[in-house]
């Protein structure tokens, strides 16, 4: 727990996102309104991408291929193409968009937008917006999905009829999901 190094990006840096290999990291530099990358084998800037104004959430897709960058400033996100550290698209979102974050399997970007208490959901394929949801007053999220969370088997039946007077034959439909592979029934 102790600093091992600094490295000198622009000005006012403020979101920060690492590759999923761990080889690169991103910063916003909101008053320089450009993303820092950054070797972390050698804790050196290798690049300066200039995005919109006033950047501050950064996320980084599950490949690594691409960065999303929210632009409070300029009401955009900047998609960074990873080979070229470049900006290969801008899509419009809501007022000031604060945090970003992309779905485990990279199919949708998440961007809360602060002053229009809206969430904006981006599809990544396309990269235009296919959903706005309205939410609670200013969001700013931050952070990533970390990964698919297994769920366990759901036991659940249907019968029918469900009563009658004795005997009564009665049938079970299974509707468990999750693809159980055992069953128990009492």
């Amino acid at each position: 727990n102790t600093v091992t190094d600094t490295v000198n990006v622009g000005y006012t840096p403020f979101g920060i996102a690492v590759s999923p290999d761990g080889k690169k990291a991103y910063v916003t530099n909101a008053d320089s309104s450009t993303v820092s990358v950054i070797d972390t084998a050698t804790n050196t800037v290798t690049a300066t991408v200039p995005v919109g104004q006033w950047p501050l959430g950064v996320a980084v897709s599950p490949d690594g291929k691409k960065v999303y960058v929210a632009n409070e400033g300029s009401n955009i996100i900047s998609v960074i193409d990873t080979a070229t550290n470049t900006v290969i698209a801008t899509v419009e979102v809501g007022d000031q968009p604060f945090g970003v974050s992309v779905t485990p399997d990279g199919t949708k970007i998440y961007v809360a937008n602060h002053h229009s208490t809206t969430v904006s959901v981006i599809a990544a394929a396309t990269n235009t917006v296919t959903a706005t949801v309205n939410v609670g007053n200013s969001p700013a999220a931050f952070g990533q999905f970390i990964g698919l969370i297994p769920l366990s088997p759901f036991a659940n039946f249907s019968a029918a009829p469900t009563e009658g007077k004795a005997p009564l034959t009665v049938k079970f439909t299974d509707k468990s999901i999750r693809s159980p592979t055992k069953w128990k029934w009492d």
